[in-house]
């Protein structure tokens, strides 16, 4: 599976509308490069990550951020998000 950038934020600023759960699920591994994003929610990886270029995986307001496998790549990983927890299983 391969995709590039994702955007769930929600531009509400009521905080009962957080943006969408991020999910990333494949059977052998998922090819990503670009920008993934939402705000007061969660992103998750569930098989290994292979970077095809550049990534930035960003939570604004309190979210967790699962790599659920290991993580590839020639490329570089930015990680960022306001409060919660950044998990590299693999």
């Amino acid at each position: 599976m391969a995709t590039s950038d994702i955007n769930s934020r929600t531009f509400s600023t009521n905080i009962a509308n957080p943006g969408g759960n991020i999910d990333i699920q494949a059977n052998n591994s998922i090819a990503l490069s670009g920008n993934i994003e939402t705000n007061r929610n969660n992103i998750a990886f569930g098989a290994p990550v292979i970077l095809t270029d550049d990534l930035s995986v960003k939570i604004s307001g309190t979210g967790d951020i699962n790599f659920n496998a290991t993580v590839n790549g020639a490329y570089n990983l930015t990680v960022d998000r306001d409060a919660g927890i950044v998990r590299l299983a693999g």
